[in-house]
């Protein structure tokens, strides 16, 4: 009987196949981060318009007519 060295097929496409799935797995996790960023990043920048203008309301006793 011959001595076999390496891997079979089968062997070579079970691994690839759960590459490609722990991959797809990561891909997802960091989209979604991602999205979680932008909308943590947009929710801090309306709190910080939302300051300004009630800020300006109490300096001034009235709203801003326009923005600058």
């Amino acid at each position: 009987m011959k001595n076999k060295t390496g891997f079979t097929f089968i062997e070579l496409i079970i691994v690839t196949s759960i590459i490609a799935v722990l991959s797809t797995l990561a891909y997802i996790s960091y989209s979604q981060l991602s999205t979680n960023a932008e909308n943590a990043k947009k929710q801090a920048d309306l709190d910080t318009a939302q300051s300004s203008i009630e800020l300006e309301k109490l300096q001034e006793e009235s709203f801003p007519s326009k923005i600058q």
